[in-house]
């Protein structure tokens, strides 16, 4: 019974523990698909059946597990793919409508846009996971993770066109702008005002922002408008770090 007791708490925890989704706020983690834990668990289900093919109970709890894990492995994550940074002011956003079309900056590790063409080949015929992740300037973090993300053509203006429900910590500050299409300083297509002249950037404006991570880049805490906004989160603050990604959403 001693034993019995030790292994089913023992994997109860770690089963326990697996689904507690988080964020790591360099990306979802994936406890829930790492496949080191996979093999793991694996490892650790050998090694108790060996010692418990005269107890019935222990077997039939540990059947029921492997069975978890192996649909865990059928439903494996897809890798995120960065499709613009902010983290230090090197690269100018401030760009027109060719420029955010076709992509500019130092990707992988630096400043950069992956380009709207690029952005809509991803998201054109699969569905996407849309990631952004927030830094302070006293390097507290938040996310704002939306479950589909997709957006238009360039006849479309590479409208955002689809946006899946919220979650994070950050604020749903995209939510305002799914519909919109997409605006440069030379290109207005928002239906207020030439928001990109206004705030120094490109975006899916509407009326103008509520989220804004092409603005200028401030080298501090204070506000100084435009600037990397988030509003939902700091409503009077220029951010020091701001990622958005996509990944293929797992059947």
């Amino acid at each position: 019974m001693g034993l019995y007791f030790l292994f089913t708490l023992l994997i109860y925890v770690a089963i326990s523990e697996s689904n507690n989704s988080t964020v790591d706020y360099n990306g979802i983690s994936l406890q829930n698909e790492d496949e080191n834990m996979i093999l793991l668990w694996k490892t650790l289900f050998t090694k108790i059946d060996n010692l418990s093919k005269d107890n019935d109970k222990l077997r039939a709890t540990i059947e029921r597990l492997e069975d978890k894990v192996n649909s865990l492995e059928k439903c494996k994550t897809h890798p995120w793919t960065t499709v613009l940074r902010r983290q230090d002011g090197s690269v100018n956003f401030y760009r027109n409508w060719e420029e955010y079309k076709v992509g500019f900056g130092n990707p992988p590790e630096g400043e950069f846009f992956i380009g709207l063409e690029n952005l809509y080949r991803l998201t054109k015929n699969s569905t996407q996971e849309l990631m952004i992740v927030l830094k302070d300037w006293n390097n507290e973090m938040r996310y704002a993770f939306y479950d589909y993300f997709k957006i238009g053509s360039e006849k479309e203006y590479y409208g955002l066109k689809l946006l899946g429900p919220y979650s994070g910590d950050a604020g749903d500050a995209l939510r305002i702008h799914h519909g919109k299409n997409f605006s440069t300083f030379d290109q207005w297509n928002d239906t207020i005002e030439n928001c990109a002249i206004r705030w120094k950037g490109a975006w899916w404006y509407g009326a103008c922002y509520e989220s804004h991570l092409t603005g200028p880049y401030r080298p501090s805490a204070d506000f100084i408008q435009p600037g990397v906004g988030w509003l939902k989160w700091k409503s009077d603050y220029s951010l020091k770090y701001a990622e958005m990604k996509i990944r293929l959403k797992a059947v």
